[in-house]
């Protein structure tokens, strides 16, 4: 069972009238006779629109023939077809862009795609090169957009195998008896199924947008087109909103950030270096406030709302105190517990800890002289502690 392919002779066709040769009852699909629906193949994804007015989901190749996935009542004999020509263009633009810029990294710098993807968002080109600089990209980049304004006719050759080894291709082609090449005039030939400009200006733009190292290869983001249009809207104005409540221009955002973050790492560290000193008075105040019970002082104390890490730093600090156990608790929306107690004592803070957590049903433990958990909170934490405590005194 054979789908014609309309849009291999006429990219811009968008409307069609179908037979259906095969329904497929458990994939909610069908076959037509022949269609302007592009399936997903080659990195590219697959056309939208619908059969009929029913929406069509996905679109994907079995053999020769082509699956329409629907979502509703599949029809039956002869269907119209109509296209989504928004996402449509939209992939021609991605498509033809890719081809631009793999064809600008292999000339400028004999790098080989070796895999595209295409979403919804943005699309990516593996490149088999060791590494990739801002200079290179902006070289690569200037090239695509030079072909791009040239606006350099873009055509699809269906050749033999052997016609299409005598032309420059850019990669090995697919051993197959016939090939369907993508010309883009006095720049790249590939062997491509995909769907695409007529001419290269219809790209618009080719932007770079970031790129990363994957194993052996360099993943590079790109966006074409109106993808580009839309990014470059967004992020031209979150630079103007963020520069004028800075009350800066444009280009001085970067330099300006810079600036604020250091300052704000240089106050981090001060009021680190402030929050420690301000822990050692408190840890000092509570334990000359607690009275020694026995041999030993134990400081039990709940804090409400206050930060879990404030809370395992005093009970630090209280435990550098010789003959001193600290039974510490922070209750906000949970309750973190924190016990810990000096070098010249026994008492084993692990085992306390299982006892603490148990009876709250939470989870937690440590070393013998220190140890931590959470789970539930008591309304009555503080009680809970008072109780340990008589387990060490």
């Amino acid at each position: 069972m054979k789908t014609e392919r309309l849009f291999d002779s006429d990219v811009r066709r968008t409307e069609f009238e179908g037979k259906i040769l095969e329904r497929r009852e458990d994939k909610n699909a069908v076959i037509l006779d022949q269609t302007c629906f592009y399936p997903e193949s080659g990195g590219q994804l697959p056309d939208a629109g619908t059969l009929n007015g029913i929406p069509v989901t996905d679109v994907q190749e079995e053999g020769e023939a082509i699956l329409h996935f629907l979502d509703g009542a599949m029809p039956e004999g002869t269907v119209q077809g109509r296209v989504d020509w928004e996402k449509r263009f939209d992939h021609m633009q991605q498509h033809t862009g890719q081809h631009l810029l793999s064809g600008a990294f292999d000339q400028l710098a004999r790098a080989m795609t070796v895999g595209f993807h295409m979403s919804a968002e943005y699309c990516t080109i593996d490149l088999r090169i060791p590494g990739l600089d801002p200079e290179l990209a902006d070289r690569v980049e200037d090239l695509a957009n030079q072909v791009v304004f040239e606006d350099r006719p873009v055509k699809v050759l269906l050749l033999s195998r052997e016609e299409a080894q005598r032309l420059p291709l850019r990669k090995k082609p697919p051993d197959l008896e016939s090939l369907r090449v993508l010309q883009i005039a006095n720049f790249d030939y590939s062997a491509c199924g995909g769907t695409h400009c007529q001419r290269t200006g219809e790209v618009g733009v080719v932007k770079i947008a970031s790129w990363e190292k994957i194993r052996e290869d360099v993943r590079v983001e790109f966006l074409c087109g109106g993808r580009a249009l839309r990014d470059y809207r967004w992020r031209n104005m979150s630079i103007n909103r963020m520069a004028g409540e800075l009350s800066i221009a444009g280009r001085d955002l970067e330099p300006a950030f810079r600036r604020l973050r250091q300052e704000n790492a240089d106050k981090g560290k001060r009021i680190k270096e402030l929050l420690e000193e301000a822990l050692k008075y408190e840890a000092e105040r509570l334990f000359k406030e607690t009275e020694a019970s026995g041999s030993f002082r134990l400081v039990i104390k709940v804090f409400p709302d206050r930060d879990p890490e404030e809370v395992r730093g005093l009970a630090n600090r209280i435990a550098e105190h010789p003959g001193t156990v600290a039974l510490l608790a922070a209750a906000g929306d949970k309750a973190n517990l924190v016990f810990a107690r000096s070098a010249d004592l026994s008492f084993d803070m692990n085992l306390l800890m299982k006892e603490a957590v148990t009876r709250i049903k939470g989870k937690g433990g440590g070393r013998p002289n220190f140890a931590q958990g959470g789970g539930p909170l008591d309304p009555d934490l503080l009680s809970v502690l008072r109780e340990l405590a008589k387990v060490i005194r």
